[in-house]
């Protein structure tokens, strides 16, 4: 990143470099890519770096022939800002600063945030329908990351989120980590993001009906799968908290799975051995009896259950 200093106006560069003040707005405009502010902001100072840039343009303006005028002349100070290696490590200093907070905010989703964005993009499709967002089941032990509300959150470009489990303990804990990051991260103080127990299977206490726009869940049903009963509840719950027209989302691979490992006890101790699933198991049933209608998305990953009210 470029070294910060004492910010300088348009007026301290013009007298520095000997040229008028018309001159670096004008070069402000052309060539603000390179530079660290707003072309149109008089309130924002210039740092060192934009200086470079400025000395760079006004030495190659000055080798132009003056019977050339725009737009060819400041075509031709742009190759030269292109070729210019000090240019263009300016230029790319600037252009990571502006996007440092996005890179940050992956990476405190995980470690391989790139993986992150690819997990979530066939959402995408759902669009500027989404500002509020429900996630059914947490699953954060302590230090972890309950990365879905905000990977849902920045995927949708969405404004809020309600995170409910039953687990009191994981909602802490989602919590404790909101908090401390947002100590050292503010912009995660920009989202409204809130936690909440309840059970699903129960009728989720506290959230009124036509609230939400999405309302998602990741292997959240397939650990009801053997009381039917609780799988309908909860779709009929997640179907009852998201407006006309909204959404309710449930992706569930292991629904399709060959194979699941199971934990045994035994005198020795507590070991995962595989267990064999005679079949995939269709959900589908469970939304339609809820009222819901199904939307293929392209792209959407096997077992996921994609329906509108």
């Amino acid at each position: 990143m470029t070294s910060r200093n004492q910010p300088l106006t348009k007026e301290e560069i013009a007298d520095g470099l000997g040229v008028t003040v018309d001159a670096i707005w004008r070069w402000t405009r052309q060539f603000q890519e390179w530079l660290s502010v707003d072309a149109h902001c008089r309130e924002k100072g210039h740092d060192s770096a934009d200086v470079q840039i400025y000395r760079i343009v006004r030495r190659t303006d000055s080798d132009i022939d003056a019977s050339i005028v725009l737009p060819e002349r400041a075509e031709l100070v742009r190759r030269a800002l292109w070729s210019s290696q000090r240019a263009s490590s300016i230029r790319m200093a600037h252009q990571l600063e502006r996007k440092q907070a996005d890179i940050e905010r992956w990476a405190l989703v995980s470690s391989h945030g790139i993986c992150l964005r690819r997990e979530y993009a066939w959402l995408r499709p759902l669009g500027s329908s989404i500002t509020s967002i429900l996630v059914c089941g947490c699953w954060t032990c302590s230090g972890d990351t309950c990365s879905e509300p905000y990977a849902l959150l920045w995927t949708l470009d969405a404004d809020s989120v309600v995170v409910v489990d039953k687990n009191a303990d994981y909602i802490r804990n989602a919590r404790d980590w909101l908090h401390r990051t947002r100590r050292s991260h503010p912009y995660f103080g920009e989202y409204d993001v809130e936690f909440l127990v309840g059970d699903m299977t129960q009728g989720i206490a506290g959230l009124e009906g036509d609230t939400f726009d999405l309302a998602y869940c990741a292997n959240v049903l397939y650990n009801m799968q053997d009381d039917q009963r609780a799988v309908q509840v909860s779709v009929e719950q997640m179907a009852r908290v998201v407006k006309r027209r909204g959404w309710v989302v449930a992706v569930e691979p292991k629904f399709g799975a060959e194979f699941e490992e199971t934990e045994i006890e035994s005198r020795i101790g507590a070991f995962t051995v595989p267990r064999q699933l005679t079949r995939p198991i269709d959900m589908s049933p469970r939304f339609e009896e809820a009222g819901l209608r199904r939307v293929d998305l392209p792209d959407a990953p096997p077992y996921s259950y994609c329906y509108r009210k």
